[in-house]
């Protein structure tokens, strides 16, 4: 069945065959018309012939009959019988008014059908001829005048035979002329129709392969009617839309900042390269500006993008250079550049088969973009991180690529930035760990894992605790402690460490507030990430916690680290000074390791400057780090604020302390991170200190 239909269904698509069915159709009916015209035409002079030889048949018997005055007679006799002899008459009858037949040829029974009957009445009433086709046969009736004075009729009947056989002869006639006729028009029809749609088909044929992207494709019809007039306009539409689609395509794979391919452009030509079949080796390097976000806030967008275009045009001239010295030593070089982020940029290199050359990219690369750039007049320095998977050892599908490239450019972040990494097995190993411990810390935030210990601040000059920080645990199921080193770093890269401070804030809020309702009241300090800090709903964060543990804001110290504080001072400072304003107190953390702006430092609302551990630890062993300790110290008391001092580990850490003048020390020397029960019987039970004597020597009661 399907043969069959397969046909029809290739003729229904086609113009050529419709229009040609058409004709040919068209041709059939008029025709078919013709053929019927001529049948009728033919039949009808026929019978009138039949009729007339049939009324001359009987007007001759009619006149003998008259003539002889007798029905029965000799002359009478041979009349009628010359006339059925002639083969065609088929029946004669003589009939009077009565109905009777007088005499008769052709049948053997004196009554006749009752058609005739009425047909020789008619004639005899009427006095004139009537004919009719009766039975297959033209009966003519006709009147007779008896000779006893009686009417009668001379009926008549002739065979249609010859009627029938011509019309049946134009019939065939007709049909075989018809049947000629398509058979001539229709190659006829079909040349004629072909030529016709000839521009019709060039015009299929152009939009097939159009669609199929061949927009160079053009038709020329130079038939000069509206078939010619559409050929134009398709041929102007093409134009246009190839216009357009390259436009577009600039638009989709071209970065409009840099001028490079971007992500779309780089993925695409990456899976052209690697499955090109062609056994070169290559790399596909991953390079990302250090700390852009910061220069970008501190420049400007507007100055981000020049210094983003300068980067792109160095990195497009080390690659040119390299290039071209590749290719004079002979090798088949295919490299792409694309700009894939705002600050990311990525490079696909074929023909870089040889270690060395990569490693020269990359190195050229790195110092290339880490000159100077004089963007608004001033100079800016920006550095970038390099992340390389080699080909085919590393990977030969794009994102595989991709994916251990972004590793390897992790690992060159770790470093510092400003240098390159290559990709080995051990990132893989590396970013499967951080994935599982991302999971396991999203599992453990749901399952309410974490828990608060507490470290407390032991004053220099009494010896009592006057303080706390609250630093975040995490309890595993099996009761083991896991520290903040192995955890916080990813809980800041994914965002947790946004949900983890809300929850040490809340909790730490309820732990002050208990201790105040036993009467022991130490103030709570707690660390706000930057996520945290950056958020707009940060201050209600604060008055949410304090409202619900119903605390008073002077029990609540909030530590921001240095760098947090001096990335942007007047939103600091917006963050900061209502909070604070209403008795919450702020305590700069890790102080000394950041790049504080005196300017922007003396304008800060903190109450407290932090030591940080590192300068603590190396007092006895740097002497650097005890004048780094004194200056702060003395730019504390200056500016009014209170300093704590936190990483005393031995006791000559905290004689020093104590003799340099700070007023709070903190660390493992008096007591780890505890929970809040063993923090509070810490707390209550006296002094850690002897009072300091007026020579500043102390004597030291190690914590047991």
């Amino acid at each position: 069945m399907s043969s069959i239909w397969s046909p029809l269904a290739w003729a229904r698509k086609r113009i050529a065959v419709k229009a040609a069915f058409l004709f040919v159709s068209l041709f059939a009916l008029f025709a078919a018309l013709m053929l019927a015209v001529n049948v009728w035409s033919e039949r009808q002079d026929q019978t009138l012939r039949t009729f007339a030889l049939a009324h001359a048949y009987a007007t001759h018997a009619e006149a003998t009959i008259e003539r002889d005055g007798a029905i029965v007679g000799e002359t009478v006799d041979t009349v009628l019988n010359d006339i059925f002899a002639t083969g065609d008459v088929l029946a004669i009858r003589v009939v009077d008014d009565r109905g009777r037949v007088i005499d008769q040829r052709g049948s053997a029974s004196d009554s006749y059908p009752p058609d005739e009957a009425e047909l020789a009445n008619e004639a005899i009433m009427a006095g004139e001829p009537k004919w009719e086709e009766i039975g297959g046969l033209a009966v003519v009736a006709r009147p007779l005048a008896l000779a006893d004075g009686r009417s009668g009729a001379v009926l008549l009947g002739r065979t249609m035979a010859p009627v029938h056989a011509a019309v049946a002869d134009v019939y065939r006639r007709g049909l075989l002329l018809t049947l000629f006729g398509i058979a001539f028009v229709i190659p006829v029809t079909g040349l004629f129709v072909s030529r016709a749609l000839r521009p019709i088909r060039e015009l299929t044929e152009a939009a097939q392969q159009a669609a199929r992207g061949r927009l160079d494709v053009r038709v020329e019809t130079g038939s000069g009617d509206e078939l010619e007039t559409l050929a134009e306009g398709f041929n102007v539409m093409l134009d246009r839309l190839k216009g357009s689609l390259e436009h577009v395509r600039r638009l989709a794979y071209s970065d409009h900042l840099t001028g490079l391919p971007n992500k779309s452009a780089f993925g695409e030509h990456a899976r052209r390269v690697l499955q090109s079949g062609e056994e070169r080796g290559g790399a596909m390097f991953l390079i990302d500006l250090d700390r852009f976000k910061r220069l970008n806030d501190t420049l400007g967008a507007k100055q981000g993008d020049r210094l983003i275009r300068s980067v792109g045009e160095r990195m497009k001239s080390v690659l040119a250079r390299h290039e071209k010295r590749m290719e004079k030593a002979g090798y088949n070089v295919d490299a792409e550049l694309s700009r894939i982020t705002g600050d990311e940029f990525a490079l696909i290199a074929a023909g870089f088969e040889n270690h060395d050359d990569v490693e020269a990219l990359a190195r050229d690369f790195v110092s290339a973009i880490s000159a100077p750039v004089d963007v608004a007049g001033q100079q800016v320095v920006v550095s970038c991180s390099v992340g390389i998977a080699e080909f085919p050892e590393h990977g030969t599908e794009p994102d595989l690529l991709l994916r251990n490239a972004n590793l390897a450019m992790d690992a060159a972040k770790k470093a510092g930035g400003a240098v390159y990494r290559f990709f080995d097995t051990e990132m893989t190993r590396a970013a499967v760990d951080r994935m599982t411990l991302e999971n396991e810390l999203r599992r453990g935030i749901e399952n309410h894992e974490f828990i608060v210990h507490y470290q407390p601040k032991v004053a220099a000059r009494t010896g009592r605790v006057t303080g706390s920080e609250a630093l975040i645990r995490w309890r595993l199921p099996d009761g083991s402690i896991r520290s903040p080193g192995q955890f916080i770093g990813v809980a800041e890269e994914t965002g947790l460490i946004a949900e983890m401070g809300d929850f040490v804030l809340q909790e730490s809020c309820r732990a002050a507030a208990r201790w105040r309702e036993k009467g022991f009241e130490v103030p709570v300090s707690v660390n706000v990430s930057a996520l945290q800090f950056e958020r707009d709903d940060f201050r209600r964060k604060v008055h949410d916690a304090l409202n619900a543990a119903n605390l008073p804001p002077q029990m609540l110290e909030l530590e921001i680290t240095e760098s947090v504080a001096m990335t942007d001072p007047e939103r600091a400072i917006a963050q900061i000074q209502p909070l604070r304003d209403e008795g919450v107190r702020f305590a700069i953390d890790d102080f000394g390791t950041g790049h504080s702006s005196l300017s922007h430092l003396t304008r800060m609302p903190f109450d407290t400057f932090k030591i940080d551990q590192s300068f603590v630890q190396n007092l006895d062993s740097d002497p650097n780090a005890r004048v780094i300790v004194q200056t702060i110290l003395a730019l504390a008391r200056s500016l009014q604020l209170e300093t704590v001092a936190e990483g005393a580990e031995t006791a000559e850490h905290v004689a020093m302390l104590q003799g340099l003048g700070c007023a709070t020390i903190q660390g493992f020397y008096f007591a780890k991170p505890m929970p809040e029960r063993d923090f509070v019987d810490y707390a209550e039970s006296g002094p850690k200190l002897e009072p300091l004597s007026e020579s500043s020597v102390l004597r030291i009661n190690p914590a047991s």
